[in-house]
């Protein structure tokens, strides 16, 4: 019996990245199912050489033309592109090394196919314990997505745009405050700047020890990092934002 099986294409050009250098002006990109119904759902990345070889990648699986180039322009544009809803032998994706035989993958698989896709194009992800204990994974020091998010993303359930539209989303809707923390321009201490809502002017104070400014943090709940999250993010950038929910 024929299982047939229904996900999205996930196609990265990672020409920059690849350890074996293509010819010059020759594109490579990898290649990944993500099955709708898999319980693991990670992604087995196929390389593909070549726009060409891309297009015949394409007409062999069934992809209308149309549709087939214009994702190539959108990997020319952007570097990753999505073809929704494509629905595949499980046979076929076997043999073209886009499915274990197993049809199964673990969670823990999704969430290194999620990073790796992320990376591919560019963005840092950092993982990141939240104040408590759940797991999340910060994306361009911007942003931060769930656990669950992270294999839904894997799945092609979301992408990351979509994800970043819930997340500010729930910035809006959800926090009370913000709170923006510097470092000084000396480098030996900090600043933090708080706007109880989004109409108040900023309230301010310095700090000149790490110490101080954590217990300064620990006046407020903050969303998504505990204090000691927010002040490790200085180590990366001179400014870090994060909101609060409601005084503590």
């Amino acid at each position: 019996m024929i299982v047939n099986r229904e996900g999205t294409l996930h196609i990265v050009d990672v020409s920059k990245g690849t350890t074996v250098p293509p010819p010059p002006g020759v594109r490579v990109y990898h290649v990944g199912f993500a099955d709708y119904a898999s319980p693991g759902g990670a992604m087995k990345m196929k390389r593909i050489v070549g726009e060409q070889g891309l297009r015949d990648f394409f007409t062999s699986i069934g992809v209308q033309p149309n549709i087939a180039e214009s994702a190539i322009n959108g990997l020319r544009i952007q570097g990753d592109a999505s073809i929704l809803r494509v629905v595949l032998p499980e046979n076929m994706l076997i043999d073209l090394g886009l499915q274990d035989k197993k049809g199964t993958t673990t969670g823990k698989e999704k969430i290194e196919a999620s990073i790796t896709f992320l990376r591919n194009q560019g963005h840092a992800v950092d993982a990141v314990v939240s104040a408590d204990g759940s797991i999340g994974f910060n994306v361009d020091r911007r942003m931060l997505i769930s656990w669950k998010q992270m294999e839904d993303l894997a799945d092609g359930v979301y992408s990351l745009a979509d994800l970043e539209r819930e997340y500010r989303r729930r910035q809006s809707t959800q926090s009370l405050g913000t709170l923006e923390i510097r470092r000084s321009v000396s480098g030996r201490g900090y600043i933090a700047f708080h706007w109880p809502n989004a109409t108040d002017s900023p309230q301010s104070e310095a700090f000149e020890e790490k110490g101080e400014l954590l217990a300064y943090l620990r006046k407020f709940k903050l969303r998504d990092f505990s204090p000691e999250q927010a002040v490790q993010q200085l180590e990366y950038s001179k400014t870090f934002r994060v909101m609060t929910i409601e005084d503590q």
